[in-house]
């Protein structure tokens, strides 16, 4: 996992962010944050500050180097939209990963998020050699469970107090999909 992923479809373009992106991740958050702090964890107190950019990149570029996750970003042209995060990478007997994303808030309902998941999906699968992709959803996100219902996930169970969100500890709803191609790790 050592070339950065650059996964492109019909005008979106998903890859990992750096510096020159800043201003537009700042925006972003900005501009998402009552739309998306219901369903994510806390958010650092430096989270919408230029300044404290550079450090959170480079920490996600570390983790892509020692193959532990990957932080993409969804660009619409040169404006972020959206990421997508594959964490979790657990190698040998288990070769899975978990998958967490997030979308502008003027960008819902026109399919990008269903797309630029199956890319990430897709890239796990292929190009990371994993067997078992995971993705967890609170059950008042109707979207997050009907674009994962949508791409072939499988509901496996229901996970209470599963994560801090939004200042309590929320259940979610556990999901995955197998790539049934894989014989063997």
């Amino acid at each position: 996992m050592k070339q950065p992923p650059v996964l492109r479809d019909e005008g979106l373009t998903l890859r990992m962010a750096n510096d020159s992106d800043i201003h537009t991740l700042v925006e972003f958050y900005q501009r998402n944050q009552a739309f998306l702090q219901p369903f994510s964890p806390p958010w650092p107190d430096s989270m919408l500050e230029l300044e404290a950019w550079p450090a959170r990149l480079t920490s996600q570029w570390d983790e892509f180097l020692q193959g532990r996750g990957c932080k993409l970003y969804v660009f619409d042209g040169r404006q972020v939209i959206g990421s997508i995060g594959i964490s979790g990478i657990q190698r040998g007997p288990f070769q899975a990963c978990f998958i967490g994303y997030e979308l502008d808030e003027h960008a819902q309902g026109k399919g990008i998020a269903t797309r630029a998941v199956r890319l990430v999906v897709d890239y796990a699968f292929t190009e990371l050699g994993m067997h078992r992709v995971q993705a967890n959803y609170m059950p008042t996100n109707e979207r997050s469970g009907n674009l994962l219902r949508r791409l072939g996930f499988t509901v496996e169970g229901y996970a209470r107090d599963y994560l801090y969100i939004n200042g309590k500890w929320a259940d979610h709803i556990l999901t995955s999909l197998t790539n049934t191609n894989m014989l063997k790790p």
